[in-house]
């Protein structure tokens, strides 16, 4: 089975999965959809009770207005016998008053000859009229001072200020005004207040006209399982509208606040909403719809990924058999090269004989590493590289090792530094995947890193195991490629590497050996510039 048809298939379980998971919950879904919809016309319910709600205050606001604009219209030199009358006329004032600002005293109604109803009007808003009346006019001014500023900072107030001065009289001037809820135990008062010139006028709202007012916005409930009810703030029923009897204590089924227009009073429903019906089968069936379009989504853009995949390595190993024919075609053409000129005798010198023979000799073993790679390669791609664990004497053999090296490490150009501890140091480990792992770090090192002039090798003892640096000044690399140089067939920046021959495998068949050993190997930054490879060693069973 190729790995194209392994592919739609997985797709294709993935739509058929996904299909059968939906139409198992079906079932589920179908037991819930009462309570959903149940829910919904709850919801509904509510939205018609705020509409309610809109209704009630919006006729509270009218008559609040209507008050407050008569108050500033009245004269002020009759300004306290015409509203001593309003308590009579006006079946919506309980009482009247007047504050005067400078003496701190009421004008009206009269403290020294109060009638009964105006003596208990004094003693509700004794100490509204000491202190809290006063500090709501200082309020009012510092919010007026902070909406001229707020309107200043707009780019449209100097119209504005152009349009008012055109359309408003000089001598007209806003009266600041406004209504105070007020409680005396249970039970909510509405006073409401103008400023008028060194003094404070208003009304109290008799809340028994004020009710009537609301009884009309109040809708007719058809049904008798059902009620609608205008409840205070302790609860109590002041209207209701349907045949539903409301026990005491009885929870509503939704309830709308009607604050801060009158705070603590409520709009509430009482009884159980209608049950809905319908749907479920429109719901059911588009949820099969969008299961089998987020199904098929998801089997293309995965056809789509293994597309990409497969031209990606394609392109790799593409690079990766030009890279190898040019590695192997450099040396055996100097190979050759050399070999022609000596077997024609054409070299007399005896210096440049050996010369030649030496260049040869390092071809050679330049071959001899790039087929060990693409051999090691191989067999851990089929999971056949055999190890041989022994004891090692890491001190010794990395001695004897970089000792070998030294010769072609100088000629490149690099200064070889060995750190290496004193004493024996002996870990279990393959000796020939150990060197085949430094010898690839060393050739790394000798491709991009020879303008750093030195590299550097240092080995420490750590439990259980060892740690082996291999370090250089070269260019290093970047944070975000350090992990992505050990993928097989990478190579870092191209126009780097154009330069310099390689395979790609050197890091990824060393990071693979050492692991298999249960070591690892890693890339890490070097302060002062330059790279660090990290090869950690542990014993292996």
């Amino acid at each position: 089975m190729t790995l194209k048809t392994s592919s739609l298939r997985l797709g294709f379980a993935l739509l058929a999965g996904a299909t059968l998971a939906i139409g198992a919950l079906a079932f589920r879904l179908l037991r819930h959809e009462e309570t959903r919809l149940a829910d919904e016309a709850r919801r509904t319910l509510l939205g018609r009770a705020q509409i309610i709600a809109d209704n009630v205050q919006l006729a509270v606001h009218d008559v609040q207005d209507e008050l407050l604009e008569r108050v500033a219209a009245l004269p002020a030199a009759d300004l306290p016998r015409m509203l001593a009358g309003w308590t009579e006329a006006n079946p919506l004032v309980r009482n009247t008053f007047i504050w005067n600002t400078a003496t701190r005293r009421l004008e009206l109604p009269n403290p020294a000859a109060p009638t009964a109803e105006e003596k208990l009007f004094i003693q509700r808003y004794a100490h509204l009229f000491v202190a809290r009346l006063e500090t709501l006019l200082r309020a009012g001014e510092r919010e007026n001072v902070a909406a001229t500023a707020q309107q200043q900072a707009s780019p449209r107030y100097q119209f504005n200020q152009d349009m008012q001065q055109a359309m408003t009289p000089a001598a007209v001037r806003p009266a600041r005004r406004g209504w105070i809820p007020w409680f005396e135990g249970d039970q909510l008062f509405l006073l409401g207040w103008v400023e008028r010139e060194g003094r404070v006028a208003g009304v109290e709202l008799e809340m028994t006209a004020l009710l009537s007012r609301l009884l009309a916005v109040f809708p007719r409930e058809p049904e008798a399982a059902r009620a609608w009810a205008l409840l205070d703030g302790a609860g109590h029923v002041l209207h209701q509208t349907g045949g539903l009897d409301i026990a005491k204590g009885q929870k509503p089924a939704a309830a709308v606040s009607l604050s801060p227009t009158l705070p603590h009073w409520q709009v509430a429903l009482f009884g159980a909403p209608p049950a809905a019906a319908g749907g479920s089968y429109r719901l059911l069936s588009a949820l099969l719809v969008a299961a089998l379009l987020v199904s098929i989504l998801a089997g293309g853009a995965l056809l789509l990924w293994e597309a990409g995949r497969r031209a990606r390595e394609a392109r790799q190993k593409t690079t990766f058999v030009a890279n190898v024919s040019h590695e192997l075609k450099t040396p055996l053409t100097t190979l050759r090269m050399y070999a022609e000129l000596l077997r024609e005798d054409r070299v007399r010198e005896p210096e440049k004989r050996r010369h030649y023979l030496d260049v040869m000799i390092t071809e050679c073993a330049r071959l001899g590493r790039l087929v060990n790679n693409m051999l090691d390669f191989s067999r851990l791609e089929q999971n056949r590289r055999a190890y041989a664990p022994e004891p090692l004497d890491l001190t010794a053999w990395l001695a004897a090792f970089l000792e070998q090296q030294r010769l072609r490490i100088e000629e490149a150009g690099l200064r070889l530094i060995t750190l290496l501890p004193a004493e024996a140091l002996t870990v279990r480990t393959d000796r020939d995947a150990l060197e085949q792992a430094v010898l690839n770090l060393l050739d790394n090192a000798l491709k991009y890193a020879a303008a750093g002039q030195v590299v550097e090798v240092e080995l420490v003892a750590e439990y259980g195991g060892a740690r082996l640096d291999v370090c250089d000044r070269g260019p290093g690399v970047p944070a975000e490629l350090r992990e992505k140089i050990f993928e097989k067939f990478y190579r870092l920046d191209e126009s780097l590497t154009a330069r310099v021959p390689g395979s790609g495998l050197g890091l990824s068949i060393a990071r693979r050996l050492l692991r298999d050993l249960g070591g690892d190997l890693a890339c890490l930054p070097r302060d002062g510039g330059g790279a660090c490879f990290r090869i950690t060693l542990k014993d292996s069973p």
